[in-house]
């Protein structure tokens, strides 16, 4: 009972729609990158919010590995993008707070263009911050991502970062 006192479910959906008057080809629906569904509780101090964020790319104007120098609206790129996951937030003291986070993302073509970049990843983050005053907080942060792609064609990787957060 507690825990379905503490809980909450946010629904985001953001959607859009670009046209141009000119150039049929220009014109795109998209989701925006805050289209999530987050359910939230907590156990005991400790905060967990399992989360599904979903977002679309129609073109390739972000993308300068795709769109090099040339012009977007000649570009195809149709995508979605589905990230799922756990985060974890838990304050021991008024003024540091301690979190960890883990996703596992799929990214897939909606048609047959750039299908060498359909793939997924895994990434575990944690970090622990402490609040100077109500409006500045530093930390230090660390992550490690798995990236690999499913048709063996662009080159799987890990990464891994750590470094100070204010």
């Amino acid at each position: 009972e507690a825990l379905a006192e503490a809980a909450r479910v946010a629904l985001n959906l953001g959607v859009g729609y670009r046209f141009s008057l000119w150039q049929d080809n220009l014109d795109a629906l998209t989701l925006s990158p805050n289209t999530s569904i987050d359910y939230a509780f907590s156990v005991g101090d400790v905060l967990f919010t399992l989360f599904d964020r979903l977002s679309s790319a129609s073109n390739a104007n972000q993308r300068s590995d795709i769109l090099g120098t040339g012009n977007s609206a000649s570009v195809r790129f149709n995508r979605i993008n589905n990230s799922t996951g756990l985060s974890t937030d838990w304050a021991p003291y008024t003024d540091l707070s301690i979190r960890g986070d883990y996703t596992f993302s799929l990214e897939r073509g909606l048609d047959d263009s750039y299908g060498s970049l359909d793939g997924q990843s895994q990434t575990v983050s944690a970090a622990v911050f402490n609040r100077l005053s109500p409006g500045f907080t530093v930390g230090v942060s660390g992550s490690a991502a798995l990236n690999d792609y499913a048709n063996g064609f662009q080159n799987s990787s890990t990464s891994y970062g750590i470094g100070p957060t204010a």
